[in-house]
């Protein structure tokens, strides 16, 4: 949450193109992400809220089904806000 209000954040990881590789070609799912990784990114949330002034409160880290859930959603808001 960033100052009360739910802010949602999505990690991706590319998709090498044939015959190019990548750090990230192993990286399927949240599971494939190391602890470390994970823990970094979650400090990188946190200190630049912060140091743009924003109160941060994070609630977790969720799978690839709750990210696509929370992006149909937002494409469904944003399309009724847009009508």
């Amino acid at each position: 949450k960033k100052n009360g209000e739910e802010n949602d954040r999505l990690i991706a990881c590319p998709v090498s193109l044939p015959g190019a590789a990548s750090a990230w070609d192993a990286v399927r799912t949240l599971e494939d992400v190391g602890e470390r990784v994970l823990r970094e990114l979650e400090a990188f949330l946190r200190d630049y809220q912060t140091f743009e002034g924003s109160t941060i409160e994070l609630t977790g880290i969720r799978d690839a089904a709750y990210a696509m859930e929370t992006v149909r959603g937002s494409m469904a808001a944003w399309k009724q806000k847009t009508a």
